[in-house]
């Protein structure tokens, strides 16, 4: 059994190791690999449905992609903030039709996070709140 000061390093090395994706787990210890997105039925209704995690990631967390009826992209922009985007060219611009109004980790509205979700309205050239608006992991 020899020299107990080994234990303490490899603790240490094994929490360092983690990354944001390991964190990306539910209770059940199993990755998120699906958000549903819906309640929308405004101006960005097409964003609504669901979201893949095809293995991509983007400022260390991961890109979630749409592929049923038309594109859309789920992202986590620099400000820390939930982006859906209709183009992938939107991520580096830290652009959204649907964005988060906080800060947070994790996207989801409602039982797992309690995000609330604004649409950007062209008419109004703001963003809008809309509490109808739901993510949750499949």
């Amino acid at each position: 059994m020899g020299s107990g000061g080994s234990k303490p390093v490899e603790v240490e090395e094994e929490i360092s190791a983690f990354t944001k994706e390991e964190e990306w787990r539910n209770d059940q210890g199993l990755q998120y690999t699906v958000i549903v997105v819906k309640g929308h039925e405004g101006s960005k209704a097409s964003l609504m449905g669901r979201y893949i995690n095809e293995g991509q990631t983007y400022n260390g967390m991961p890109i979630f992609v749409k592929r049923q009826d038309g594109k859309g992209y789920m992202y986590y922009s620099s400000t820390g903030k939930w982006n859906l985007a209709f183009k992938r060219s939107d991520l580096g611009e830290n652009l959204g039709a649907i964005g988060s109004a906080e800060p947070a980790e994790k996207p989801f509205t409602g039982r797992d996070n309690g995000l609330i979700y604004k649409y950007a309205d062209s008419k109004q050239k703001c963003f809008v709140e809309d509490k109808l608006i739901t993510l949750e992991w499949e």
